[in-house]
């Protein structure tokens, strides 16, 4: 890694990245997204809309990627998870709900919308 990579990398890692689950991170573009963007540096969560009883296949997921699962946040519902990406100060989330990508442009976190 040059000079010039470990400086982006520094950089990055001020930044939080956040992802939904379903729809987004259990695609094809979804998963290459979010391991380019751990590789990168950034400071990566994954804030989903299941419940806790719904949890153990994201789990499986971050381990698979090598994300600590102390990063997955499974709150059950689409206003708990905007009020998560709140309070963690995500700086940009991807999410393939329109709804949820609305209600962030009210807010300082930059939504995303993927339709994979």
């Amino acid at each position: 890694m040059n000079y010039v990579q470990r400086v982006k990398r520094h950089l990055n890692g001020h930044e939080r990245i956040s992802f939904d689950y379903d729809g987004v991170l259990n695609t094809i573009n979804g998963r290459a997204l979010i391991k380019r963007a751990i590789t990168e540096g950034y400071n990566v969560f994954i804030i989903s809309a299941r419940n806790e009883r719904n949890r153990k296949p994201v789990e499986e997921f971050a381990k698979e990627i090598g994300l600590n699962i102390s990063r997955i946040y499974t709150v059950g519902s689409n206003k708990a998870k905007i009020e998560k990406i709140k309070e963690l100060q995500i700086t940009k989330h991807y999410d393939n709900n329109e709804d949820v990508i609305d209600a962030l442009k009210e807010t300082t976190t930059k939504g995303i919308l993927t339709n994979y």
